[in-house]
């Protein structure tokens, strides 16, 4: 073989039906001090494909919400009607009796029978939505009821209002429990921790306020802007804020520091419940009343999608519990459904390095941008049968493969390849067969080895026994002494 290093690759894109993964292995054979730099994509990739536009409501849709199993999505408009729809086809279930006033806000109980109502008038009404009727209306505030929310046990609903209070009553009673008081503003939206214990509050007087609702105590209190919407992220780490000046921000909830801010929007992000994590927390997703939807990675801060459907101002979003729809609802009476379509990539960077003839070892290294369960090291000499080499279930993937452990003294034709595969079982592969040889036959010198690793600071030129190997120029070698010398092989 020739002393010019032969790069070679070829990839080949295999997709799953239930998922898609790529995987991209970059090969280098018998290199050295040579690396091979690809621009690495993003690991993930969005598409929100527009679905339907819903158009019932008279006046416009002031709240949605999907129900716990995402079947249904609920709205609520100004025109005091809230309907139900089937989130799979659009078609409506049922219009529940109209209302005296606006529906401002709306939200479904953690069994999904029991559907809330507030309403401009500072009402909320309670419907059963397996017997489509109304259970009981209490009379909670003074002011429009901005947002509302069950407990994740049942047994609490929460409202927050214009009136500058948030108030907890009892489910099974119906009698109030808390009125909570300290902003000096609306409390435009509200937020509860998995805990049933931890509630956040933002409100227009720029403050968050994280509340102790066993004790009705504020445990803290963060200065910002002007807040109309805010969402809990799904591990409970992190609250997002929207404000009137289209500041979307990132907090840590244990410093209360702000770890992201989004400052390109230009139009006020709606109130009460337009802005939202998606579900599996790596969205943020926001609506403003310039009629515009903004989806970002909050990973990377690079927006996903910027979707501009809607004639009107946005009012509310939500994602559907397993994020695969996105809805919304707009001052322009309509709502409009998203598919969210979510490709997954695995792309695994393999360089295997020669890394000297006295042990015939080759280096496998393989960088793989996404969620990988496993990455597996083979080869083959045939092209069909793949022998595995190594399993790494964890990252840093690298390994130190002695290739005496597979092949004989005598030169072999092989080809390498990774895989790296999900839990789930769904794998996908890209082979990059390059046919160089393997020879473990130590080359011929004038001294023994002493087993030992020294970095080279002359040239050393190797040949093979059988002539098929290859000369290698500032290699890592062993040595008997570390003194400079040169060989003739």
């Amino acid at each position: 073989m020739p002393q010019e290093i032969l790069i070679s690759f070829m990839h080949r894109l295999i997709w799953h039906k239930r998922f898609s993964v790529l995987i991209e292995v970059f090969l280098l054979t018998l290199s050295y001090n040579i690396s091979y730099s690809s621009e690495l994509v993003s690991a993930t990739s969005y598409n929100f494909e527009f679905i339907r536009s819903i158009s019932d409501h008279k006046k416009p849709v002031n709240s949605i919400a999907f129900s716990p199993d995402g079947q249904i999505i609920a709205s609520g408009s100004a025109d005091g009607n809230v309907k139900l729809w089937e989130s799979s086809s659009g078609k409506q279930i049922k219009s529940l009796i109209r209302h005296p006033y606006p529906i401002i806000s709306i939200a479904f109980s953690p069994d999904g029978n029991i559907l809330a109502c507030g309403s401009d008038s500072g009402s909320i009404a309670l419907w059963d939505l397996n017997y489509k009727e109304k259970i009981r209306t209490f009379k909670e505030h003074e002011g429009k009821v901005w947002s509302i929310l069950f407990s994740n046990d049942g047994k609490l609903i929460v409202s927050s209002s214009d009136d500058k209070t948030i108030r907890l009553r009892d489910m099974e009673s119906g009698k109030e429990i808390k009125t909570l008081r300290w902003h000096t503003g609306s409390v435009n939206t509200i937020a509860l921790a998995k805990d049933n214990k931890t509630l956040l509050s933002g409100s227009s007087d720029g403050t968050i306020v994280i509340w102790d609702i066993t004790t009705g105590e504020s445990i803290k209190r963060i200065k910002t802007d002007p807040i109309n919407s805010i969402d809990l992220s799904p591990d409970g780490k992190h609250v997002a804020t929207g404000s009137s000046d289209g500041k979307i921000k990132i907090w840590n909830l244990e410093t209360a520091d702000e770890e992201i801010s989004f400052t390109d929007q230009k139009g006020s992000v709606g109130i009460g419940s337009c802005l939202r994590f998606s579900p599996d927390g790596r969205l943020i997703a926001w609506g403003a009343n310039d009629s515009t939807i903004t989806i970002k990675e909050i990973s990377t801060g690079k927006a996903v999608a910027n979707l501009r459907l809607h004639k009107k101002g946005i009012n509310s979003i939500a994602f559907s519990p397993d994020g695969k729809i996105l809805a919304s609802a707009g001052e322009d009476n309509d709502i409009k459904l998203w598919k969210l379509t979510v490709t997954e990539y695995l792309k695994v960077e393999l360089k295997n390095n020669y890394e000297g003839w006295q042990r015939g070892i080759l280096k496998l290294d393989a960088n793989v941008l996404g969620s990988a369960d496993v990455v597996k090291f083979q080869y083959t000499q045939d092209g069909s049968s793949w022998n595995d080499i190594v399993e790494k279930h964890e990252p840093p993937y690298t390994y130190d493969w002695d290739t005496r452990q597979s092949f004989s003294n005598t030169a072999k034709n092989i080809q390498l390849r990774a895989i790296a595969e999900k839990i789930t079982g769904v794998s996908a592969m890209d082979i990059a067969p390059s046919s160089f040889s393997v020879d473990n036959a130590p080359p011929t010198t004038k001294d023994d080895y002493d087993g030992k690793w020294h970095n080279s600071d002359f040239i050393i030129n190797l040949k093979a026994d059988d002539g098929d190997g290859i000369g290698l120029s500032f290699t890592i070698y062993r040595i008997n002494y570390g003194k400079e010398k040169k060989f003739n092989a």
